[in-house]
């Protein structure tokens, strides 16, 4: 085989795995909201187990990525459960009367999330440079929310989902770009994992940027 033939043969293989990593992310959301929609009805009583549960099968997914098929069963298993956790959170929402706001939320994150991916395939950047700085602003949010919580800090709602947003969408280049130039053919699994929690974390950002700013009108 030429240079050029295994430049190419390597081409179809890495399109095939982004192919491949962007249909699970697909069914992934679909998952999540199958588990939403059963979510919105689930009582407080269950939600702290279920966000236990979503974290055991989170590292069984990181833990057995390669142990196919059982990867796949697990991937879906945690995505339906996170499902199931945000429904309590779109329930306050629409408890509050702004359940309005949840499509348009849905919407704008994935104009965001399409529009910074197709910026990496098209502009061939790397922005692998970006992860030291991304997981710094990751503990420093982190920090402030639990410190808010704890110590009952006063706290602009707009702008830490601000930043919030901001945050995931440096995470959306960052993972992208991991997806294009650095995960091995075997690891579909973990990088729809990536993926889809850049997703849903900036949805729930965006949601609650859309909230405060519906609350002081």
């Amino acid at each position: 085989m030429s240079l050029t033939q295994l430049g190419d043969a390597r081409i179809q293989d890495r399109t095939e795995f982004v192919g491949k990593v962007y249909s699970m992310l697909g069914v992934s959301l679909l998952f999540c909201c199958v588990g939403a929609f059963f979510g919105l009805s689930m009582p407080m009583s269950l939600y702290l187990p279920a966000i236990i549960f979503e974290f055991v099968l989170l590292f069984a997914c990181m833990f057995l990525q390669r142990a196919y098929p059982l990867n796949i069963l697990l991937l879906f298993a945690f995505t339906t459960v996170s499902g199931i956790t945000l429904g309590p959170v779109l329930n306050i929402y629409v408890a509050h009367g702004m359940g309005g706001i949840i499509p348009i939320a849905t919407g704008a994150t994935a104009a965001i999330f399409g529009g910074l991916s197709a910026y990496v395939h098209i502009s061939k950047k790397d922005f692998s440079f970006l992860g030291g700085v991304l997981f710094v602003g990751l503990i420093g949010m982190l920090l402030i929310g639990l410190a808010t919580m704890l110590f009952h800090l006063p706290m602009s709602m707009t702008l830490y989902s601000g930043f919030g947003v901001l945050l995931f969408s440096g995470y959306i280049l960052y993972d992208t770009s991991n997806l294009v130039r650095r995960y091995q053919d075997d690891q579909v699994v973990i990088a729809t994992i990536a993926l889809y929690l850049d997703f849903l974390n900036l949805f729930l950002n965006v949601l609650r940027l859309l909230g405060s700013g519906s609350r002081r009108r």
